[in-house]
């Protein structure tokens, strides 16, 4: 019943938050064959194991404003988002083939949406240019040219120029902005110390302008950036070679030059990248020229091709910045919720996804993957961490999630009452402790159930295992498992029964170490007080009583004697007189000579002769 209302209760969130946005999200979208959780794999499992830590961090990070609401700083979105690809990307270094794509191409779109969305309001307090955030990203994740450029250090011969690896290699590093190291590359050409186009190449490659030099997009650096591309022109129409011509081509931003070089690019992105870098290094983020560059770049690129869902996905971050959609299509691009689930919750941080008072587009994301995480037997701890922090429906779904751990051993056991206490499950916990205290019982294993039963504090359940206890005492006379109850002190309260036993121990101890006096107060406290023992076993403390009673010093007083003797009237008065005094009746049948009640009172008459002798000498001593 709790897990149809909890069915029902996100369903209506789903259509709520659907009606809102006109997306659509349900279960089941993810059209990827690859999963976190079906497999063995240890990526997999540092991925889920070190995302919850941050994503732990994030919400205990934020900050409780003046209207109780609560919020993040700019630069603690950016640290966890670092943080969430740092791990992404450790996740693709440790997994095979198929999962260094899957986490490859997350931590590239992770990437994005931390330039485009987390990085937003910080880039636009400092001018908005994107361009270096752009080169970043492109050179973390397009193709590595390190094996290239070790090949090229290594050539020898005359021409280095003319192997066929050179020029590509000069080209791909331009495109990549990666003016330096092209410098390097062509100080082994063969030209490169004679004066020529070469080294007027090298020489203005080492002087291209940055906006961050330059201190952002002032007058400065827009006459510099003139002037560079001036040099550039003249350079291209000096070129003594098709190659050195297209490089010049590129640097004065051509698109012939664009596409002439787009065969060395492996992606889209990259094409687009280079085009702003080398026709408007100044363009800022959600700028209407990188719209259009944008489009150009796909359009060149693809052609008449399809573009992929991940390609979509990065045109509705950086052509429209809509949070909302690329939530909707990571859903159904990426596996088990990981990515929609974080990023949507960073970006509810960041303001790109506000909450409105009512289980949210976070939440449901954040719900459907703790959900996951829950089926699988050795996750269900992280589990309760992302249902925690889902406000409206993560109570529901926590109780339901600890109330259906399996239990198979006190350590897991232990794990569950720890997560209860945690989050204040009270009613939970109590039931964990009630099971385990059972089944404990039933496997003969009284210390552990004890121990149980007092956490839960079961008081019903405690007194039926110490009247379990008398009863194992009764039959064979051993009474060490008591030694354990006197360690839990007050928690022994909460029955009266253990009470007693702990008080019963006691007597016992005192008798044994000859203190009569005090085993005697103890024992008619036993027998006055209250329901604190049972009424069967009470003529059990009298029989341990007659040795006392006949001591040859008087430890009962009067006032002790008479209590006494009013328990065993009591129990010979009572019309449950049969059951009471069965072990009298025993016995008797033992004996071979029983005759029903007159046997019964001839083996409670020394007791009653013993009774009336030391009242005699308690009055007396008085």
């Amino acid at each position: 019943k709790r897990s149809s209302r909890m069915s029902l209760k996100k369903a209506s969130c789903v259509v709520a938050w659907t009606s809102q946005h006109q997306l659509g999200i349900t279960r089941g979208t993810s059209v990827q064959e690859h999963t976190l959780f079906n497999q063995d794999s240890q990526a997999a499992r540092a991925l889920i194991s070190e995302s919850h830590v941050v994503f732990e961090a994030v919400q205990n990070s934020a900050a409780v404003e003046s209207d109780g609401s609560r919020s993040m700083k700019a630069v603690d979105c950016v640290r966890f988002s670092m943080q969430y690809r740092a791990i992404l990307r450790g996740c693709a270094m440790r997994g095979g083939d198929t999962d260094a794509a899957v986490y490859g191409a997350m931590d590239l779109l992770w990437h994005l949406c931390e330039i485009f969305f987390v990085r937003a309001s910080l880039m636009t307090r400092t001018g908005g240019l994107v361009i270096a955030e752009l080169l970043d990203w492109v050179r973390t994740h397009a193709r590595g040219l390190e094996q290239e450029q070790r090949a090229v250090a290594n050539m020898t011969g005359v021409k280095c120029e003319d192997n066929p690896a050179y020029w590509p290699l000069v080209k791909k590093l331009l495109l990549q902005g990666r003016t330096q190291e092209a410098c390097e590359v062509l100080q082994v050409h063969s030209e490169a110390l004679q004066g020529g186009v070469v080294t007027q190449l090298e020489a203005l490659l080492r002087t291209f302008p940055t906006a961050q030099a330059y201190g952002g997009a002032g007058a400065d650096f827009t006459v510099a950036w003139a002037r560079w591309r001036e040099k550039a022109a003249v350079l291209r129409n000096t070129a003594t070679s098709k190659d050195l011509e297209i490089v010049c081509a590129l640097l004065c931003g051509e698109d012939d030059a664009f596409m002439q070089l787009r065969p060395l690019m492996s992606e889209w992105y990259e094409l687009l990248v280079a085009r702003v870098l080398y026709t408007n290094p100044l363009v800022k983020i959600f700028d209407a020229q990188l719209q259009f560059d944008c489009e150009w770049a796909v359009k060149a690129f693809f052609g008449s091709r399809e573009l992929r869902p991940i390609d979509h996905i990065m045109l509705a971050v950086i052509r429209d910045a809509d949070a909302h959609r690329v939530i909707r299509d990571c859903c159904t691009h990426f596996p088990d919720w990981w990515f929609s689930a974080h990023m949507a919750d960073l970006l509810q941080w960041c303001g790109w996804l506000q909450g409105r008072g009512q289980p949210d587009l976070r939440e449901f994301l954040i719900l459907e993957y703790a959900e996951r995480l829950s089926a699988h037997s050795s996750l269900w701890m992280i589990a309760a961490v992302y249902f925690s922090f889902c406000p409206y429906l993560g109570l529901s779904y926590l109780e339901n999630l600890l109330e259906h751990v399996p239990l198979d051993s006190e350590k897991k056991a232990h794990k569950v009452l720890h997560m209860c206490k945690k989050y204040g499950l009270d009613a939970q916990g109590k039931q964990v402790c009630r099971v385990m205290a059972r089944r404990m019982q039933d496997a003969g294993h009284v210390a552990s159930a004890l121990a149980w039963y007092l956490r839960a504090k079961d008081g019903v359940g405690a007194t039926r295992l110490a009247d379990r206890l008398l009863h194992e005492y009764v039959r064979t006379g051993q009474f060490d498992t008591a030694d354990l109850m006197l360690k839990y002190g007050p928690a022994m309260l909460v029955s009266e029964r253990l009470t007693f036993l702990a008080k019963y121990k006691q007597f016992h101890t005192k008798l044994q170490r000859g203190d009569v006096v005090e085993a005697a107060a103890i024992l008619v406290k036993l027998v006055s007080t209250g329901n604190m023992a049972p009424k069967w076993f009470q003529i059990y403390l009298l029989l341990d009583a007659l040795p006392l009673l006949e001591n040859p010093e008087a430890v009962f007083d009067s006032e002790q004697t008479l209590a006494l003797q009013q328990c065993l009237e009591s129990l010979v008065l009572s019309h449950r007189k049969a059951e009471y005094l069965q072990v009298l009746a025993e016995g008797a049948s033992a004996d071979g000579d029983g005759h029903g009640d007159t046997d019964v009172a001839a083996r409670l008459e020394p007791l009653r002769l013993a009774l009336a002798r030391n009242m005699a000498r308690a009055l007396l001593l008085q």
